[in-house]
């Protein structure tokens, strides 16, 4: 059976996105491909990443 979740991305307390993921939600899994997601993002140069909806877009490019 797998293990589904939801990630939410938060700005000023508001859930702008949510990404939903039918397996491999074990925070022992999803939660260190978020972490390296988030890593990745720091090397970036883009000014939009401040967007909670468009960071969530990349999130899912990164994990197909």
């Amino acid at each position: 059976m797998s293990t589904r979740c939801t990630t939410h991305f938060v700005q000023d307390g508001q859930t702008e996105a949510i990404i939903y993921r039918h397996c491999d939600g074990n925070p022992k899994y999803a939660g260190r491909n978020l972490i390296d997601f988030l890593f990745q993002c720091q090397k970036l140069k883009d000014t939009r990443l401040d967007d909670p909806s468009y960071l969530a877009a990349r999130h899912v490019v990164h994990l197909g």
